[in-house]
């Protein structure tokens, strides 16, 4: 048994462990996108389309409501089209990936030529040559680290701030780590073992309530496993509700709730049906005789119970 818990220890570690990596979609704005539209953090497992489209039409809208007195009305036109196209962009759904890095990092044009948001204002705005001419020199950089005169030349023109370019810019989780639709691997694993450990322990404590045989002292630790495996069930399906396509993570809580319901009713019934009575002696004192010469003796005798 303790070898079992050391176990479940030791996959519940590796899960939490697995999702400490910066999770965060941009380093301007982090992850407040998302918070405000659905009232949690993001976690590993959420969505990536969902994270990104979230974050881009945050940024519009916060973009679309900031005060733009300072600009000439040729970049205040720009900056209306440039937001326009925002809009379509991430409507349209269509993200780069990170395949290269180990951590979440922008990525201006893929592999597959799939373009990131600001990578596609400059392309429908300066051409596609200046998008692919700056993808061959900073891919993977941050806005902010890019040195080049010709990206500086349509900032200034475009009616956005590096600042709020860098606003605009995500990070993209990495291929090897992004499970859209599944919960972690960790996860995963630390409720398979839950399930083992609570299947093992519902047979063993029906066993015991059909033959009946008193042994009913492990029944709690059988209920605690159970409420347990409910708890990890819950947990790990709330923080990732808001994907858009949950059937996973509803066949992931339900395979939970039922493992650990068993193991709590099935503990719970041996505990309180499997009680046999104590079988002991109680102390007495009765009458007895005995013969002595052609004569009966009457005494009292006192019995101890054991």
């Amino acid at each position: 048994m303790k070898t079992l818990f050391t176990l479940l220890l030791a996959f519940i570690c590796l899960s939490n462990f697995a999702s400490t990596f910066d999770n965060n979609i941009n380093p301007v704005l982090k992850n407040k996108s998302f918070i405000e539209k659905f009232g949690i953090e993001p976690s590993s497992t959420t969505d990536e389309i969902l994270r990104i489209q979230t974050h881009l039409e945050y940024v519009e809208n916060l973009l679309r409501n900031t005060k733009t007195k300072g600009l000439s009305k040729t970049q205040q036109t720009n900056r209306v089209h440039l937001l326009d196209l925002l809009h379509s962009y991430w409507q349209a759904g269509i993200f780069p990936k990170n395949y290269d890095m180990e951590e979440r990092k922008p990525c201006f044009i893929d592999k597959d030529g799939t373009i990131c948001a600001v990578g596609y204002l400059v392309e429908q705005t300066a051409g596609r040559d200046v998008a692919e001419y700056i993808n061959t020199q900073y891919q993977y950089a941050n806005i902010k680290d890019i040195h080049l005169a010709k990206l500086n030349k349509w900032i200034k023109d475009s009616g956005l701030s590096l600042e709020e370019c860098a606003m605009i810019q995500p990070n993209y989780t990495p291929t090897h780590l992004s499970n859209r639709n599944n919960p972690t691997t960790g996860a995963i694993a630390a409720s398979i073992c839950f399930t083992g450990l609570n299947t093992y322990n519902s047979i063993v404590h029906l066993n015991h309530s059909l033959t009946n045989d008193g042994k009913n002292k492990n029944a709690i630790t059988g209920v605690f496993l159970g409420v347990s495996q409910i708890g990890w069930g819950i947990a790990n399906y709330s923080v990732s509700k808001n994907n858009q396509n949950p059937t996973h993570h509803k066949t992931f809580f339900a395979t939970n709730l039922l493992s650990g319901s068993v193991a709590i009713l099935s503990s719970g019934f041996n505990y309180i049906t499997n009680r046999t009575p104590k079988t002991s002696k109680k102390n007495h004192i009765g009458l007895f005789t005995y013969p002595i010469e052609n004569n009966l003796v009457y005494g009292l005798q006192w019995n101890r119970g054991l």
